[in-house]
């Protein structure tokens, strides 16, 4: 191998063998690494001039630019589970459904991070499995709803009236929560008392019942 040779274009079947300190390859034993490194033994883009040294563990999970990312990532990538060639850690099922910044590629990501199951009372319906990735449209929840007005069941007794499912997800004004309505506000049947004055005169009493 000439000095002109060094490294770079170094074929498979050269591979660190018979390598003469003459060569200036700087004296590279085989496990230095100057075989071609694919894209999977890294996650970053190996340029030729990396190819011939050694790569040290904490090179390997450096924060990650985007443009030296092993692929980009699509956001169709994101809520499924990640295989480990797709970025620096085997990314757990519970830590999927985000979206990761490149800055929290290599990092341990927290539980509270995760997209958790959404149970039917955390709503006011039933969220769908295939609604849990999706932005969630602030009409779709009752994130505006304060702890106190937790679209819990209503009872017809709690309202006058029945609220219908489509009511449940609106901004509830402080005089339509889920309170317990007092007595004098429930929607009673009101009775309708007719007062009639009879006078002396039986026509205009009789005009008056039947008119």
């Amino acid at each position: 191998i000439q000095p002109s040779d060094r490294c770079n274009s170094i074929q498979p079947s050269d591979r660190c063998n018979s390598i003469q300190p003459s060569d200036r390859c700087n004296s590279i034993q085989p496990s230095d690494r100057c075989k071609v490194i694919q894209p999977s033994d890294r996650c970053k883009v190996i340029q030729p001039s990396d190819r011939c040294k050694v790569i040290q563990p904490s090179d390997r999970c450096k924060v990650i630019q985007p443009s030296d990312r092993c692929k980009v990532i699509q956001p169709s990538d994101r809520c499924k589970v990640i295989q480990p060639s797709d970025r620096c850690k085997v990314i757990q099922p519970l830590d999927r459904c985000k979206v990761i910044q490149p800055s929290d590629r290599c990092k341990v990501i927290q539980p509270s991070d995760r997209c958790k199951v959404i149970q039917p009372s955390d709503r006011c319906n039933s969220i769908q499995p295939s609604d849990r990735c999706n932005s969630i449209q602030p009409s779709d929840r009752c994130n505006s709803i304060q702890p106190s007005d937790r679209c819990k069941v209503i009872q017809p007794s709690d309202r006058c009236k029945v609220i219908q499912p489509s009511d449940r997800c609106k901004v509830i004004q402080p005089s339509d929560r889920c309170k317990v309505i007092q007595p004098s506000d429930r929607c009673k049947a009101t009775a309708i008392y007719l007062v009639i004055f009879f006078s002396s005169d039986e026509l205009f009493v009789r005009l008056f019942l039947f008119p």
